[in-house]
């Protein structure tokens, strides 16, 4: 981790797809850290831009992050109080990407709620602002509407798209859309932190606040608990991957967890792993790819898959 120093509290990751070497790291405080070699060292992105009216100008913290598939050099960040910035070259620099999201009432410029998530496709780029809703741009973040009416719980903590239906988890269960009016899609009452969707088996999987995480077999319909070896942690992030059927894994407040039989039992993955409150994951390309850990206060963690 040379580069990124130990202190640093990690809250969102992306690695760029077709260049298992370049990663990104989203920051509380300092910004963007990017690696060119893995993780094995990072250095700031930018210049980033500044937040002023505080003791100290800081850049603002970046909430989520998301890499263009069909363009790897273009960075998206979800940020607090800053909105949606853009980078099209690797994160050399960085603009704005707020029209439309300026018209939001309270927002002028600077998001009382964090721009919570952010997913990119090559056709469309989806912003989740927490308190706010969930919008989407189709030209690369120039312009931005609502995404779809009818969303009752507008407190998003995450976003997961798959066949077409966007799903959200929030203050108040999960919500899914084809791009019509949101429906219910099951956990009224549960305060959701994220969600994530195995599309090859059809299953989508929502992490709780303090009660781990729940599994979906027929896509919302029907949910179960599935925590067998993961308990009722604070579930802060899941991933399913996308090379493995039923393999997904959870950042909670205790570690990392891997499932490989779709969330029915869980292992941890906490060996070597100095730093507990992991926030953020993502995973590796290329042969022997690997899972990449944010923490809070203890930077970026890796560990070989087999």
């Amino acid at each position: 981790m040379r580069g990124l120093l130990p202190a640093t509290y990690v809250i969102s990751l992306a690695v760029a797809p077709g260049r298992p070497a370049a990663m990104y790291a989203g920051t509380i405080w300092r910004g963007i850290a990017k690696s060119v070699d893995g993780g094995a060292s990072w250095r700031p992105s930018g210049p980033f831009p500044l937040l002023a009216g505080g003791a100290v100008p800081r850049p603002p913290d970046v909430m989520s992050l998301a890499l263009d598939p069909a363009e790897p050099g273009t960075v998206y960040a979800g940020t607090n109080f800053g909105g949606v910035l853009k980078s099209v070259d690797g994160g050399a620099s960085w603009r704005t990407a707020n029209r439309g999201l300026a018209a939001i009432p309270y927002f002028r410029g600077r998001v009382f709620d964090p721009v919570v998530a952010l997913l990119a496709r090559p056709s469309a780029l989806y912003a989740a602002l927490s308190g706010m809703g969930v919008f989407v741009s189709r030209d690369g973040g120039a312009r931005w509407e609502r995404f779809a009416p009818g969303l009752p719980e507008p407190r998003v903590e995450s976003l997961a798209l798959a066949d077409g239906t966007l799903y959200a988890a929030t203050a108040d269960g999960v919500f899914r859309s084809s791009g019509g009016p949101w429906t219910r899609a099951g956990l009224r009452g549960h305060w959701l932190e994220t969600v994530a969707v195995d599309a090859r088996n059809r299953t989508v999987y929502a992490g709780a606040l303090h009660e781990g995480v729940f599994a979906s077999r027929d896509r919302g319909r029907s949910w179960s608990p599935a925590n067998t070896g993961l308990g009722n942690l604070y579930v802060r992030a899941l991933l399913a991957d996308p090379r493995r059927p039923g393999r997904v894994y959870a950042a909670t407040y205790g570690g990392v967890f891997s499932s490989t039989d779709a969330g029915r039992t869980w292992t941890a993955l906490n060996s070597g792993l100095g730093h507990r409150l992991v926030q953020a994951l993502a995973l590796g390309a290329g042969p022997k790819p690997s899972l990449f850990a944010g923490t809070l206060g203890g930077g970026v963690y890796a560990v070989e898959l087999r």
